[in-house]
Parts: C-alpha cells; structure tokens; sequence
C-alpha cells in the first residue's frame, strides 16, 4: 500500500457535508512514464496560464499548480466536486498534447482528506522518487507563491498550505527520513566529509560533467569545498558546471597536472575504458610529495584502473563500496518512514476536523438563519395592526425562544466540528431543514 492510498482514521475526522469541497488531480512517476511526464510539465508561464484559466472559469474558488521534476498536480477549492474534478482534468487536456487515452490512464484524482493527505506526504518527501527527497519542499512552496501572488488562494488553501509546511518541518524535525546519501553522488560526497575534518582548505575534482559530474559537484559545493576543477571532453561542458558551482574548468589535456593539486578526484564519465591508469596517476602521486590522495570512481564501466588502487598514499572507492552505503542509508529512511506516515495521518485527521468545522459553521448560521427568518415572518404576520412597540416586544420574545430552542442543537452541531459528535447529526440536520435546497437558499 502507498502512502498516498493509506487511510486515515475517519474516527477523528468528521465527514463533511456540504460546502467548499477541497479537490485535486495530478500524476507522477508512479502514474506516468518518463516521455509523458516531461510533456506534462507546468513550466512557470504555464502554471500562470493554467491558474488564469481555472480563474476565468467557473466553478474554481482557489487552485494552485505544483510542477517538479517528476510531477504535476493541481488542488482547488470548487463547490461541486465530480464537476470540479472534471474541470481540473479539461485543463490537462487543453494544455497538453497527449492523447487522452494515455492521460486518462496517467492522472489521479483525489478529494477532502485524500487530497489533504496527498499533498502532505507530497511536501514531507515521502511520495518522491527519492525518499525524503528535500528540493520538493521549496518546489511547493514556490508554487503556493505564484498561485498565492496571482490571487487565486484565500482561506482554504492558503490554511492547508501552511499547514503543509509545518508538516513537512515536522517530519524533517522528527525523522531522519532525509537522512544518508541515497545516491552514489550524494554517498561519495558523504565519504569526503568523512575523510577530512575541514573542507573549505580542500580541493577536489570531478571528471566527466553528465548527470553523475554534476550532482557530485553541487553536493561538493553544498558541503562546503573550498575548490572545485570540472574536466570533461567537452569543455563546454565542463565550464558551464563549473560556473553552477562556482569552480574552475580545465581541458582534459590537464588532467595529470589538476590530479596532482587535488585532495578528492570523483570519475564518472561515459568512456568504455579506464581513463585514470597507473601511468597516468602515478607520475601525479609522485608529484603529491607524500600527500595521500583519495579517488573516487562513480562510473559504470570503471574510469579507474584498479590497479590504481595499489600505489603508495592513495585510497581507492568504487561504486560497490558506495552501494553498501546507499542501502544501508535507504533502508534507514525506510524505517524513519513509517514515522513519518504517522504524523501525516495524524494532521490530516486535525486539518480535516478544521475543514469539517467550516460546515458546520455554515450548518449553524443557515439553521439559525432560517428559524430567524420564519420568527420574523410570524411576528409580522400576526402584529400588523399592533405598534412597533408591541411588535419589538414579540420579536425579542420570539428571538429568546428560539436561542432557547436552538441551543442544544448548535451545541450537538460545535460538539461534531471538534471531532466528539456524529457526522450523520449535521448531514440530518441540513435535510430536516433543507438547508441546501437552492431555492430556498
């Protein structure tokens, strides 16, 4: 079972009944391969676009766009939820050039608690790709920002979005769930920091500038390395990571030369062959003058000839030996996982009990507002010929009776919106007195 298809306990969150309905649809790399996600992006002109849309319409109180790497999904506020649903899945399918087959198949659609609970296990970490994965928080929030700067949010979503963060800080503060390299980037960098006890005097080079280079180089600098060489075969390439991180970029003609002023060299480029060899490292070691070297080789097929491994002050790391951190690692943010299930079930509970208190608020002033109304039309009815001083008379007396009559029920209907009553009361309620009949609203 996800997360995302975990219930929650319907005990502490009572059912709502009428009202603003909290709804959402969207799809990720649960859902959605590769070559249909990248087309069911919202860059930021599009996520403006959508939100004017879904403004311009009808039937969409509030929305926000959330967009990353690997998801799309849209939340709104509308009264009526099966049309608000559809109106959120028309809007994929007018933005987006894929057939509807495929997009039908790819979205999913989620209201009131389940769409609470999506979005909290959203921004805690805990539905992406990578587990604990903490570049989704800033992604949420700068996408509540542009909805939020827009106009498109107002109570409802901006309470759930700042109940969302506090979330997200909670898991974070609570469980190590973003704790440990899950990656073999991330775990070289984590032997670094291990290795040295300052690395703002260290200098450290990475070779090869693909999707490896540059995660490796980005966490380098994240800790903290003072220096960073970038070489590739392309030196385009290699310089423009280099500016990213703030680092220097060098022709692969240099690659002796930048081994031997370097602490810290991490491989990973594509080449069939080892491209670090003893004849090649070996002249750089000597040139060290007793300085231990540590090599990193992050590629598959190895850049680094083990043999390498074998020359005086130097240290040796493969991707094997950085995989026995990964799992350790992953299987550790397993386990903080679950805790972090528990408090997302645990606040969607207390969010929904607020949603829920908005009906029965609503539940409340169209009940006290209909009596009042049909005590007004009485003493009317009955005082035509009597003057207003009389007339005051019975509307304060007809006002007392009925706050009389009303008051157990209103405090049955507050009892239900802090989680101790039955949810059926205020649905009964609403019926009795018809207080979603249109025609009487």
């Amino acid at each position: 079972m996800t997360t995302s298809d975990r219930p929650i306990d319907e005990s502490r969150a009572p059912a709502k009944t009428a009202g603003p309905v909290l709804i959402m649809t969207g799809q990720n790399h649960r859902t959605t391969p590769v070559e249909i996600r990248e087309r069911l992006a919202f860059d930021e002109e599009r996520a403006r676009e959508a939100i004017r849309i879904l403004r311009d319409g009808k039937g969409i109180h509030e929305c926000v766009v959330i967009s990353t790497c690997n998801r799309s999904e849209v939340y709104a506020v509308t009264d009526a939820e099966e049309k608000g649903l559809e109106t959120l899945e028309s809007l994929y399918r007018g933005m987006f050039d894929v057939d509807p087959s495929l997009l039908a198949s790819s979205l999913y659609r989620k209201s009131e608690a389940e769409a609470v609970r999506q979005l909290f296990t959203v921004t805690a970490g805990l539905d992406s790709m990578v587990l604990g994965e903490p570049q989704i928080f800033g992604q949420v929030k700068d996408s509540f920002a542009l909805a939020s700067s827009a106009g498109a949010t107002r109570i409802l979503l901006n309470r759930l979005f700042a109940h969302a963060f506090e979330v997200g800080k909670r898991v974070r503060t609570e469980t190590a769930v973003g704790a440990g390299a899950v990656s073999v980037s991330f775990a070289a960098v984590e032997v670094v920091r291990s290795i040295f006890d300052r690395l703002d005097t260290r200098t450290a080079v990475v070779i090869g500038a693909g999707e490896a280079g540059v995660l490796a180089a980005k966490h380098l600098k994240g800790v903290g390395v003072r220096s960073i060489v970038v070489l590739n075969r392309t030196f385009e390439r290699a310089a423009h990571l280099a500016g990213e991180v703030g680092g220097t970029a060098r022709r692969f003609e240099e690659l002796e030369e930048s081994i031997a002023g370097a602490d810290v060299v991490i491989s990973c480029t594509s080449a069939p062959q080892p491209i670090l060899t003893v004849p090649v490292v070996k002249p750089a070691v000597r040139r060290r003058k007793n300085a231990p070297l540590f090599l990193i080789d992050l590629a598959v097929p190895r850049d680094i000839d083990p043999a390498v491994g074998k020359l005086a002050g130097l240290f040796l790391y493969d991707v094997d030996d950085l995989k026995v951190v990964v799992d350790r690692n992953r299987k550790k943010r397993e386990e903080e996982a679950e805790k972090a299930r528990k408090i997302i079930a645990e606040e969607t509970a207390l969010f929904h009990r607020w949603l829920a208190s908005l009906d029965t608020t609503d539940t409340i002033r169209k009940l006290r507002g209909r009596f009042n109304a049909i005590g007004e039309a009485e003493v009317l009815r009955f005082t035509r010929n009597l003057p207003e001083e009389r007339r005051e008379e019975l509307r304060r007396f007809t006002r007392g009776l009925l706050n009389k009559i009303l008051h157990h029920p209103t405090v049955r209907l507050k009892k239900l919106a802090e989680g101790g009553g039955d949810p059926n009361d205020q649905r009964l309620v609403r019926d009795l007195f018809h207080l979603d009949d249109e025609e009487e609203r």
